[in-house]
């Protein structure tokens, strides 16, 4: 069983959990919501998968747009009705 990280922007610093390695070639899956609750009951549900599962729980999406840029995911759940960036953007990356 893997485990769910879940990261909490604070508009000021975002720091990736030292036990997500986004740059090994093992399945992953981001999740990006705005309330920290969808973030939560949506990673839970994954923990029994084979993927390591990344949640950002923020207020600025564009972090989780910035991630999608810069790594390959298996898996995307992204809220479409976010602040500053709507999820059909950060999904037709």
């Amino acid at each position: 069983m893997n485990s769910v990280s879940t990261c909490i922007e604070d508009e000021t610093k975002f720091i990736i959990p030292a036990k997500i390695d986004l740059n090994v070639d093992i399945r992953s899956a981001l999740i990006i919501d705005d309330e920290e609750i969808v973030c939560s009951l949506i990673g839970e549900s994954l923990e029994q998968s084979e993927l390591n599962v990344l949640a950002i729980c923020s207020r600025s999406p564009e972090i989780g747009y910035e991630l999608c840029k810069k790594y390959s995911f298996d898996l995307l759940v992204c809220d479409i009705s976010m602040p500053k960036i709507k999820g059909n953007t950060i999904g037709n990356l």
